[in-house]
């Protein structure tokens, strides 16, 4: 929209709006949810409807090559978010109120989106690389394409606010609102160093990170530890919960190691080693899913036979010291 400005100074910008929304979190959603979200979901429905008068091309080749790998970085992005969702949704006044606020929300959002980049691709665009020009030679493109990238920093917002909290989840007595500047400073000065061109790339690493993480959290909170979990200060850490973990991490990469060639070259060869190569209909994150599960359900009954074990000998001794 303005390619004359550095991108330094967008950077910048973007880092001190970013870090001054982390002071008022709250404040700072308020003003997102009765100004800027509505303002986006008008502009995502006016670009539905003027995408979808372009005609559309038929659908008559192609194959099923690659589905599987383009369903992950989807995935990836959708649960990406996921961890964050514990963030907002603690101001929630109800349990029934998080969840449906967030299945609906991110499911609604994200499906309209993934439509909207589907049309312009096959009607205007036709290459990757001009979806973002597709979008500006819409009639108003440019004010709508405004609206959204200014919406975008609510998620840098979200990102580092997530942070601050997760580390503070090990640090109470750490001021949230120092974390959150200097984890702010520490994501700017990054931004200025490091390009992410390849934004796939990023999604798959994402996507082999949280998918079998979700599984862990999921499985483990619903049958080892019956839908509660002890999050006082006191508890005890299970360090043993990174197993699964990095199995599941493990499969993805196996299946679905993206496209940096050093990365793909180090887990083609482990694959090498172990004698596995993945087949086309093959999916990294449900396979990873599966196997972080799989291994959290081992993990939990191991765990549970070991504290009864443990209950028994201390009623024995009990009993043998009353006697």
């Amino acid at each position: 929209m303005a390619p004359a400005f550095p991108r330094w100074s967008y950077i910048l910008l973007a880092g001190v709006i970013t870090g001054l929304l982390t002071l008022r979190p709250l404040g700072a959603i308020r003003i997102l949810r009765r100004f800027v979200t509505p303002a986006v979901a008008v502009i995502l429905v006016y670009l539905l409807v003027e995408l979808a008068r372009h005609r559309l091309p038929a659908f008559d080749h192609g194959t099923w090559r690659g589905y599987w790998a383009a369903m992950d970085t989807v995935i990836a992005a959708a649960i990406s978010f996921a961890p964050m969702a514990a963030d907002y949704t603690r101001h929630s006044r109800s349990e029934r109120t998080a969840f449906w606020g967030v299945f609906v929300g991110y499911s609604a959002t994200q499906i309209l989106c993934y439509v909207i980049g589907l049309i312009t691709l096959v009607t205007v665009a036709r290459n990757p690389s001009d979806i973002y020009g597709a979008f500006i030679a819409v009639p108003l493109g440019s004010l709508c394409f405004a609206v959204l990238a200014t919406r975008e920093l609510d998620q840098s917002f979200a990102n580092v606010y997530s942070t601050a909290v997760s580390v503070q989840n090990l640090r109470p007595l750490w001021d949230r609102r120092v974390l959150a500047l200097g984890i702010a400073s520490l994501a700017t000065a990054l931004a200025l160093w490091i390009n992410i061109a390849d934004y796939e790339n990023f999604l798959v690493l994402l996507g082999s990170v949280f998918i079998p993480m979700s599984a862990v959290f999921i499985v483990d909170f619903y049958v080892p530890s019956r839908g509660h979990w002890d999050s006082s200060l006191h508890t005890r850490r299970r360090f043993a919960m990174f197993v699964p973990w990095a199995l599941g991490f493990v499969a993805y990469q196996l299946i679905n190691p993206g496209y940096i060639s050093w990365w793909v070259s180090m887990w083609t060869h482990l694959g090498r080693l172990v004698d596995f190569r993945a087949p086309n209909w093959m999916s990294a994150s449900i396979c990873s899913f599966v196997v972080a599960a799989l291994a959290t359900l081992a993990g939990g009954g191991g765990s549970r036979v070991a504290r009864r074990l443990r209950d028994r000998r201390l009623r024995a001794a009990e009993g043998s010291t009353v006697g």
